[in-house]
């Protein structure tokens, strides 16, 4: 099986050897934020979901072997959640294997 998707066509576990190697880490970044557990500062909102979990990406992804997005998590605020989404996927790069 092979991943035919916009992030090349590597098989996926080849993928994430590779970037366990290239880490040194078998983390894989969980990003399933729950609104009502968010740290002080960031609002209930998809907002503050968004910039929680982009300040996530942004401080683990040099560690991360991979990233795992709780898609339901973004779905409950409809097309606004779905947005984030995207736009977070966007932020993971192509090199890293990411999981939904």
């Amino acid at each position: 099986m092979t991943d035919k998707g916009p992030r090349g066509s590597q098989r996926f576990l080849d993928r994430l050897a590779l970037r366990s190697a290239a880490t040194g880490s078998s983390l894989c970044l969980g990003v399933d934020p729950d609104p009502d557990a968010l740290p002080a500062g960031f609002p209930r909102t998809i907002e503050g979901i968004a910039g929680f979990s982009e300040l996530l990406l942004r401080s683990a992804m040099p560690f991360a072997t991979a990233v795992k997005v709780n898609v339901a998590f973004f779905e409950r605020w409809g097309s606004r959640g779905v947005a984030v989404l995207e736009r977070l996927r966007g932020m993971v790069p192509s090199e890293v294997p990411c999981i939904a």
